[in-house]
């Protein structure tokens, strides 16, 4: 079995590796089991292998002893109850690394067992993330105020894995680049292995200690566990930054929840196929972020004493998302959570709350009329439905300074009394609740000039909410670019960043990218021109990372000046540096050394520009490349690929032994986001469905429809239609996913008709602008040094790569 589901193998560096991978329903492929989360039972595992193999599973392991030649029998501690999809094994040459015990502490009497696993020759890449753990576990036993529940922590790094990371009881696995990374790692790399860790330890408590008794809670497990992460990475690390991860998370959620397809958070569980649908943006950003809101809504002390209740009520045991109401209504003694909660997780959409002065009747004083409504893009079949209970905070500005009020909003529209008149109004405090603002041209520009009295979850609410109005037709594009403009000017990193792509776990293609290919895709010469002017001068004013904002600013800087921008100086400054990495001579001149975080764009700028020869590199290193971290920057990378004959070459690649079947999907994934590549990719898949299917994951078929989600016309929807319905027996794709995706096609086709001559003006407008002005930003051609402008670099095809530790002679 090579699916990554259930007990798999795995072959990396010439050797073969098992491991298991349970969650949902994958526990019968290796023994007969109840696969249902409220099962939940002791067990006490024995595995007898090859000896002088390391064997892992849950427990600690209490026996070894030789059963016949060349074999061993290997005993494990009985479990604490758990549900199948949490027991977990593995057997092969791992590397073990002993870890600093973590010492007891104030909740947690007695030292915990730390140990890393790697795959053979790879263990010292585990000291990064054995030495950075404790921090993590004292955090949430603090938080919980229980000792973490199980006798030792495993972590490991799987060679081949699905998911980025899973919470096995006591032998969590992790994606290696999540797990194998150094001080000298990219910034980004960094903070995903905390928020990860985060994430996968919280599990132990909320998940595995206490397990939700159907699927249908299986949101609660992932949603606590995405919005907890943020809070602990920001614990053990103030300086990063992390609170708005969840908020950023839940504006990317909201894309999804506009459709009229969508399923509710609590959505009922009767078949496999909706167990698969559960593990979505729905389930973990869209859950966190309602959780976010609520903690806001009733305190963090009231909050964490609710979480302590539920923890209390059911260790050991299974609960429902009901029985969690009651333990934070409890703990708050706040009952009207209960009916507040459910209306966010039993029905489907996003609302979008608006707020205006109202100081005309001298009786009732001055009040704030808020009113509430479903969020629809245009073409959409949504219509006006039951109002949600929701947690609104909204703070009125006067001349007394800033006042906010907290109310459940439960009707559409409703009033709510204030000390002052205000003279504006900021309907979402900090940006925490799950709604966007209802903007329309008049009040988003009164909103842009509040900006220097929002705080930076507000800002930034604004800031998505500009991008949902505009794809509603409550916007004009001249306002929308706007406060594209205006957000790349942000002194915060996320802010700054929103229009061109966060880059980061959470990331994807920037707002104002993606409407530019969905609305006005032969503007793109306009686009590049505003981009350049918007991120140049970031570059400028913090080329050298000073800390994680820095960081990721200039990252998505990067991204959008060389890439969306293609500016050549900067294209020729990250091509130089990646070439060594790809096997070729340094260049005469010197290059500054490779930054991990620009690695990806480099790699991006170098096939676009240079062609066959660094494709055929890419391609020599991969072939032998162990570093799962680089393969996914270079998969990443071939997806950009724009020549039509080197499109071809880098389809053809994802039915080879290069890739594995993960990488094949993530590279179809990422062609089908290209404009230069999708047409002939879809092509490609459906001739070659069988093949590609074959290959994917099992836990990705189901969700295979979504690969096409960036098409754009009405006959394209129709053409996904039929093609899922003819080939359901290959892909097995989930008949929700089918119907998300076709709609979300027929959306962009609906917004490219009416407004991509609104977009096309507006662009060309700002972009006449810039170069008329006199003077324009450049870019350093080296980012984070300065040097002397270098002599061109020779051409490739004169160069010839030699041979690297990643790569082989060509």
């Amino acid at each position: 079995n090579g699916n990554l589901a259930g007990l798999y193998r795995v072959e990396q560096g010439g050797l073969w590796y098992a491991m298991t991978q349970f969650e949902p329903v994958d526990a019968r492929r290796a023994f007969p089991s109840f696969d249902e989360p409220a099962f939940k039972t002791p067990f006490k595992v024995s595995i007898t292998a090859p000896a002088g193999l390391t064997v892992v599973s849950n427990g600690l392991e209490t026996k070894k002893e030789r059963t016949a030649e060349g074999w061993e029998r290997h005993e494990f501690a009985e479990t604490p109850p758990l549900p199948t999809y949490l027991i977990a094994m593995a057997v092969g040459p791992y590397d073990v690394v002993e870890g600093a015990a973590i010492p007891a502490n104030g909740v947690r009497r007695a030292a915990l067992p730390l140990r890393g696993i790697a795959t053979k020759g790879k263990g010292p890449q585990l000291a990064y993330a054995l030495n950075h753990i404790a921090p993590v576990v004292n955090a949430l036993e603090g938080y919980f105020g229980t000792p973490y529940p199980f006798s030792k922590l495993d972590v490991m790094a799987a060679p081949d894995f699905e998911s980025g990371a899973m919470e096995n009881a006591g032998l969590i696995t992790f994606r290696e680049p999540l797990l194998l990374l150094s001080d000298t790692s990219g910034v980004s790399r960094k903070r995903d292995f905390l928020l990860v860790m985060s994430h996968e330890l919280s599990h132990q408590w909320f998940g595995n200690l206490v397990t939700p008794q159907w699927w249908d809670d299986i949101w609660l497990n992932e949603a606590f566990a995405s919005w907890m992460e943020a809070k602990i990475a920001n614990q053990v690390d103030p300086s990063g930054d992390y609170l708005r991860g969840t908020q950023r998370a839940a504006l990317r959620a909201m894309r999804i929840d506009g459709l009229s397809d969508v399923r509710r958070v609590r959505e009922p569980v009767l078949r496999t196929e909706d167990i698969e649908d559960a593990f979505d943006f729905i389930t973990y950003e869209k859950g966190a972020a309602v959780l976010a809101m609520f903690e806001r809504y009733l305190g963090e002390a009231a909050f964490r004493e609710g979480v302590r209740r539920h923890m209390e009520r059911f260790a050991r045991d299974s609960a429902t998302a009901d029985d969690f109401f009651q333990s934070l209504a409890q703990g708050a003694q706040r009952p009207e959570v209960v009916p507040a909660f459910k209306s966010f997780v039993d029905r489907p959409g996003v609302p979008i709350v608006g707020g205006e002065a109202d100081c005309t009747d001298p009786l009732s004083g001055p009040q704030i009329i808020m009113r509430q409504a479903r969020y629809a893009p245009l073409g959409s079949k949504i219509t006006v439905g039951e109002p949600w209970i929701i947690p609104a905070c909204v703070a009125g500005m006067s001349d007394r300074g800033r006042q906010e009020t907290c109310v459940l909003l439960d009707r559409l529209e409703q009033n709510t009394p204030v000390p002052t008149c205000p003279k504006a109004v900021i309907p979402n405090v900090g940006g925490v609740g799950y709604y966007r603002l209802a903007l329309n041209s008049e009040n988003a520009e009164a909103l842009l000039g509040m900006r220097g009295a929002m705080s930076p979850g507000e800002i930034l609410s604004l800031t998505e909410s500009l991008d949902a109005a505009y794809r509603s037709g409550t916007l004009d594009g001249a306002t929308y670019l706007k406060g594209m403009r205006s957000a790349a000017a942000s002194p915060l990193w996320d802010v700054a960043a929103f229009p061109a792509g966060y880059y980061t776990r959470y990331g994807a293609k920037g707002a104002l990218e993606t409407m530019v290919e969905s609305v006005a895709p032969d503007a793109r010469a306009d686009f590049a021109t505003i981009i350049r002017a918007m991120y140049a001068p970031r570059l400028q004013s913090a080329p050298v990372v000073q800390d994680d904002s820095t960081a990721l600013l200039r990252k998505a800087a990067v991204q959008a000046v060389a890439i969306q921008g293609r500016d050549p100086a900067l294209r020729q400054s990250l091509i130089e540096s990646v070439l060594p990495v790809l096997g070729f001579p340094a260049p005469e001149s010197g290059a500054a050394p490779l930054d991990e975080d620009l690695r990806e764009a480099a790699l991006i700028a170098a096939i676009q520009d240079r062609g066959k020869p660094v494709l055929d590199a890419v391609f020599i290193v991969l072939k032998n490349a162990a570093d799962q971290s680089f393969r996914r920057d270079a998969i990443e990378a071939l997806g950009e690929v724009q020549d039509r004959i080197l499109i071809d070459q880098v389809l053809r690649s994802a039915l080879s032994d290069t890739l594995s079947g993960a990488e094949s999907y993530d590279l179809i994934s990422v062609l089908m986001s290209n404009p230069a590549a999708q047409d002939l990719t879809w092509v490609w898949l459906k001739k070659n469905y069988s093949a590609f299917a074959q290959r994917t994951p099992e836990f990705r078929k189901a969700e295979a429809p979504s690969l096409m989600r960036r098409m754009c016309s009405t006959d394209a929807a129709a053409d996904v239609d039929r093609f899922f319905q003819k080939n359901a027996t290959n892909f097995k794709p989930s008949r929700r996913v089918v119907a998300m995706t076709v709609e979300e096609i027929q959306l962009c086709a609906s917004l490219r008709r009416a407004r991509s001559a609104d977009l096309k003006s507006a662009l060309a407008a700002a972009a006449a602008e810039i170069n008329g002005a006199s003077s324009s930003a450049t870019v350093p051609p080296v980012i984070g040094q300065t040097t002397k402008p270098k002599p061109a670099a020779k051409p490739i095809a004169d160069a010839q790569p030699t041979a690297t530790e990643n790569s082989a002679t060509p």
